[in-house]
């Protein structure tokens, strides 16, 4: 949306071209280095806006990290724009805002709910088929953290924020 928004209509459409076959790219390595490449060749042209697009390259193609079957439900935002759409609606009923952030929080957790009890019932069956996969990838990224140690320190900085808050009162007093 950004590249009709900050390009001409040629090197927008030339650029959207590119990204549809990027997206179809084997590896992360693959796909950066093709990325790298358009955005190159865009970069005299559209300064501001490659150079904004540059710096975070990396984050327009991690859904390529993941199996083939479920990129194309990782790089979309429909649902979080059916989920928008679905409080959005709501808003309006309500004579076009919320009388308060409670009410807000209420409707948010019966859509939720209903959504949970209707269309998300039952897992994403690709998901499902690359389970295994994916709990492989989160244990490559988060298995060498140490809960334990992180848990700890929280708590020991949680009594060291305790026994300084109680010394300054009884420095006052």
């Amino acid at each position: 949306r950004n590249i009709t928004k900050h390009m001409s209509k040629e090197d927008g459409t030339e650029l959207k071209n590119e990204l549809s076959n990027i997206k179809n790219s084997k590896t992360f390595d693959e796909a950066m280095m093709r990325f790298e490449k358009a955005l190159i060749k865009q970069k005299d042209s559209y300064k501001s806006f490659i150079a904004y697009v540059w710096q975070r390259r990396q984050r327009y193609l991690n859904f390529i990290k993941y199996p083939e079957r479920i990129r194309k439900y990782i790089y979309t935002t429909n649902v979080a724009e059916n989920f928008n759409r679905r409080i959005e609606q709501i808003r309006v009923r309500l004579s076009g805002y919320f009388q308060s952030e409670e009410v807000l929080g209420v409707n948010i957790i019966l859509q939720i709910k209903r959504l949970k009890e209707n269309k998300w019932k039952s897992p994403q069956p690709m998901f499902k088929a690359c389970e295994y996969e994916l709990l492989q990838l989160h244990r490559l990224r988060f298995g060498s953290m140490k809960l334990d140690d992180s848990i700890k320190d929280a708590i020991s900085e949680m009594n060291n924020y305790d026994s300084d808050k109680k010394n300054l009162n009884l420095r006052s007093a």
